[in-house]
């Protein structure tokens, strides 16, 4: 039936907002058949190649574009702190902290041109 949990499929594939993808093949995708599972996981893998990650957007991009504070300063700023202990240059994690603290700050409107237009050299 129809919005009966029983119907969905079940395990990881259960969860995830597919595009694209035929009902049949998540459902078979669910109940475990391995062709099924190639077939979609292909298919999400080229939805996230896509330039500018298709329909998929980080949590981070998320959480920038909603207004809430992210975890920059524990993934890259780690990075770009324990590179300076050790005299290593990490001019990419530490420009890209830089953006994204200041889109936290209200300084930078969330716009996936700061990455792109990005140069490092």
């Amino acid at each position: 039936m129809p919005g009966d949990d029983q119907s969905r499929p079940s395990g990881p594939h259960r969860s995830l907002q597919i595009h694209d993808v035929a009902p049949e093949l998540i459902a078979r995708a669910g109940e475990g058949d391995v062709n099924a599972k190639a077939e979609f996981d292909e298919r999400c893998l080229a939805e996230a190649r896509k330039l500018g990650g298709g329909a998929h957007r980080p949590s981070m991009g998320q959480d920038m574009v909603k207004g809430r504070r992210t975890e920059i300063e524990f993934l890259n700023g780690f990075i770009v702190d324990k590179s300076k202990e050790v005299g290593v240059p990490t001019p990419a994690n530490a420009a890209l902290t830089d953006i994204v603290k200041r889109v936290e700050k209200g300084d930078l409107r969330p716009d996936k041109r700061h990455i792109l237009e990005l140069r490092l050299n």
